[in-house]
Order: structure tokens, then sequence, then C-alpha cells
């Protein structure tokens, strides 16, 4: 030994490195293609796990673990990428702590519960950043699966209001696809090739039967940027949306024809005004993460006859839970992401999408979502995938 730990020698600095990344170490060793399988099995189980409740701490207990081997790894020589941005998630389940630590949550229990999930998400995020190779075809091939398996959920179940492939909730399904349509749709424009134009359609053909009006809308407006953004002829792509919406407004009619009465607004306003209240009275502190019901009673206008469990507003009830601070720190790698212009354009969309869908609903409450969420943000900050030669990529322009 001249003097240097084993476990940390001197790093090489990665061609193309982006702002914020860092890879430890220079060696890697193994198969790169198990790393990507392993993940998006991974990924998929977290899908599945929608379902069941409880059955998300399962698929932490997996990440866990598939992170440990990651770093035994990186110990015995093999390369370790890393984000100053994992703080994003990690802060989360530290908050939380501090929140019981320090009695502030209404709800220890709820607050132990949801700091486990956040605690997951941000492993994932760990683990999205080892991913080397672009993950786009089994990312297409998930969703060929998934698309079919909620589309045959959706016929074979009957009620006005039938469960979606692992989701209970349409919104939820809905936000699925819309991370993952812009890396699918782009593999499309890129590569011409049929695989990705039968996962593209399915998705697009999924959510026009879920009838999720929001859901609709925001598929359309990915279908217009992406291709706008990928072909010289704008004027088709915008053809494409308009045709999507069109379908869209002719399947779900009677939902879309819903929006002009204050009655689908009245629960979501009154949730609004008393998450208002909540952070006006504590801005910093928040009330408890995942304690967001058990403070509603106390700044809801009056009693409307049922339990809410949720403002239909991710970032208001989280900046309600938390404060301020840590939403607005979620948030903060997207935008900047997106102004520095250096991440996958793809990703960056479907990351969006979701970000305005959480205005109008919570979908990035479902561990599910928020694993796929940060998964997603990860490859978007991360550094560029490596191509067949096993180099790095130039930054992502698609």
């Amino acid at each position: 030994m001249d003097g240097r730990s084993w476990r940390h020698p001197p790093p090489v600095p990665p061609t193309h490195a982006r702002p914020g990344h860092r890879q430890l170490h220079h060696r890697t060793r193994g198969a790169r293609a198990p790393v990507n399988a392993a993940f998006l099995t991974l990924m998929a189980a977290s899908l599945v796990s929608a379902r069941w409740d409880g059955s998300h701490r399962w698929v932490a207990a997996a990440a866990a673990l598939l992170a440990a081997v990651h770093v035994v790894r990186w110990m015995r020589g093999a390369a370790l990428r890393w984000s100053w941005w994992i703080a994003a998630p990690a802060l989360w389940p530290c908050w939380a702590a501090a929140q019981i630590a320090f009695g502030v949550t209404l709800d220890p229990a709820a607050t132990r519960a949801a700091a486990v999930d956040w605690a997951g998400a941000a492993i994932v995020f760990l683990l999205a950043l080892q991913l080397r190779r672009d993950p786009g075809p089994w990312i297409a091939a998930l969703a060929v699966v998934f698309a079919a398996a909620s589309i045959t959920v959706y016929r074979l179940s009957h009620g006005p209001d039938p469960p979606f492939g692992p989701f209970w909730n349409r919104n939820h399904y809905a936000a699925w696809v819309e991370l993952v349509l812009p890396v699918v749709l782009s593999r499309l424009v890129t590569t011409g090739r049929s695989a990705y134009g039968v996962a593209s359609l399915g998705l697009v053909v999924s959510v026009l039967l879920t009838r999720s009006r929001l859901g609709t809308a925001l598929v359309a407006a990915e279908i217009a940027v992406v291709l706008s953004l990928s072909l010289r002829r704008r004027a088709l792509a915008l053809g494409a949306a308009a045709v999507i919406a069109a379908v869209g407004l002719a399947v779900g009619w009677s939902r879309f024809a819903q929006l002009g009465s204050y009655q689908a607004y009245e629960a979501r306003l009154e949730a609004w005004r008393a998450s208002a209240g909540m952070i006006a009275a504590r801005p910093l502190s928040g009330w408890g993460l995942g304690a967001w019901q058990d403070a509603y009673p106390r700044f809801a206008p009056d009693d409307i006859g049922f339990t809410v469990l949720h403002a239909d507003n991710d970032w208001l009830e989280w900046a309600a839970e938390t404060g301020l601070p840590l939403p607005l720190l979620t948030l903060l790698p997207l935008l900047l992401a997106g102004l520095r212009g250096l991440p996958s354009r793809p990703a960056l969309i479907g990351l969006a999408a979701v970000a305005i869908h959480a205005l109008g609903e919570f979908p990035l409450h479902k561990p599910a979502l928020l694993d796929w969420w940060m998964a997603l943000l990860a490859m978007a900050t991360g550094s560029p995938f490596e191509t067949d030669a096993g180099a790095p990529a130039p930054p992502r322009r698609d």
C-alpha cells in the first residue's frame, strides 16, 4: 500500500460528466446488462406492489439489498456513480425523523411509514444512477406488458369506476404513462423501429380508456412536444396531438363535460384552502410527513361528511406536512436541468408532466409512482449512458 486506502483509489474524471455528478473509482467489473435487468425488475415489482397496500415495503427492502450489492462491489473495485441531487429524496426521511424526535408530527406512525417510502425512493435514485446503458428498450418492453395487462383488467372489470392495471385510481395509471411515454416515443422517432411504435400506441390507447381528463390532456401535450423537438415538420406533431385530444374527448366526453360543474372542484378547493391554512400556520416545520389527514379537520371549514385523505395536490400537501423547503428542493433538480438543457429531453418531459399532474391529483403519494419519478430524475440528471463500445456517449439531446 502507498498510503492510500484500497477503498478509495484516485478517481478518474468521467468524460462528459454533468454538474453535480461524481463517479467513484475508475474500475468497472461485471456485465452491464444484469444491472439494467435487476433494476428494471425492481421497478416492475414496484408497479405491481401498487395493487396491495403495504406490499411496497418488500420492494423497498429489495432496493436496499440491491444498493448494498453495489456498495460491496464498489468496495471491491467497481465503479459507483453518485450525484449531489440525491439530497432531494434523501432529506425527506431525515426531516421526518426530526419531526418525530421533536414532537412536531400529529401522527408518528404515519410519519414513519412515509419516511420509509421516501428512503426507498432515495435508494431507487441511487440505483438509477448506476445504469450505464440506455434503459429505453427495457422501459418499452415494460410499457407493452403493463399497457396490455391494464387494458385486460379494465375490460374484465365491472362497475362505474373499475381499477386500471396495478392502480386502483385511473389517474395514477395515467401519471405512470406520462412518465414513460416520452422515453418510448423518442426511441420511436430516433430509431424508427416498429416495436417502439407498438409500445407508444398501447400506452396512448390505455390512457384514453382510463378517461382521465388531466391524463389525456397531458399525454396529448407530450406527443406534441416530443414530436416537435424530434421532427422537422412540427405541423405533423401538432396534428397528431390534436387527433389524440379529439379521440380523448370522444371517448370520455361525459368526464370532460363535468368540468363546468362547481361540484367537480368543490372538495378540491376546500382541501386546497385547508392546506394553505396549514402552511400559513407552520411554513417551515409542517404538521408531520404523512399526517395531512390528521391536520385537515383543524382547518376544514365544516364537516363535509366523509374522511379526506389527500389534498388532491401533492405539492400543497407536502408543503403542509413538511414545510415549504423540502418540496421546493425536490423540484430544484428538475428546474435546473431544464434551464441548463443538459439532460435527456424525453425524461424531462415526463417528469414535468407528472409534476403538473400532481397539481390536481396525488400521484406522487403512491410509492410506486414516486419510485418511478425519482428513477427518471436520476436518469435525466446523471451521466450519459455508454455506447456499445463502452465509452460514455455524448450528452443525450434526443
